[in-house]
């Protein structure tokens, strides 16, 4: 195959030969990059159509980035893997007593996450794959009043509440669709 009409994720690795024919291995790769400037989660407690908000989390200056390389078909080994995530996270509860969002995290929590797997490169005999995660963080400062650990326990026993309620009605529902099944084979 002329290596002109190959995409970027195809390149000859290695030629075998196999009873008198060569036989060509691509390789396949996948990557991806992601930068966000800014994402923010708010979580709402709204069980008694009140939407009240609870918390928010913010992630700041997100850069992730990832490699999956997948060996030729005749190569026996797994495929390996590369990633790499770096963020600032910053958080905040709503303080219902002051009517004001307060800082939940006193001051930004940095975190990096690395990780890949790939051959072993302390010996070249050995066909071992390795894995390595590595995960560094900076101090996590929390601050919050008891207001806040009011409205999350609320809406802890809310949910409580209507999760019980919604496996009840979810077992009365199908229990009545066996009884009805039951009488459509008698009749």
């Amino acid at each position: 195959e002329d290596e002109s009409t190959q995409t970027p994720s195809e390149h000859p690795s290695n030629i075998s030969v196999h009873a008198g024919k060569q036989l060509q291995s691509t390789r396949r790769a996948i990557k991806l990059k992601l930068t966000s400037p800014e994402t923010t989660i708010t979580v709402t407690n709204d069980f008694q159509g009140l939407d009240e908000a609870l918390f928010k989390i913010c992630a700041m200056n997100t850069v992730f980035g990832g490699e999956i390389t997948y060996p030729g078909v005749y190569i026996r080994e797994g495929p390996n893997f590369g990633c790499n995530l770096n963020t600032s996270i910053l958080a905040d509860y709503f303080d219902a007593a002051s009517n004001r969002w307060e800082n939940l995290l006193t001051t930004p929590w940095e975190l990096t996450f690395n990780a890949s797997r790939s051959p072993e490169t302390r010996s070249r005999a050995s066909k071992r794959m390795s894995s390595t995660f590595d995960i560094e963080s900076s101090e996590c400062r929390i601050s919050f009043s008891e207001h806040f650990l009011v409205n999350v326990g609320a809406a802890s026993r809310m949910w409580s509440v209507y999760s019980g309620a919604t496996k009840k009605a979810t077992e009365l529902v199908e229990e009545s669709v066996k009884e009805d099944s039951k009488k459509r084979r008698l009749s």
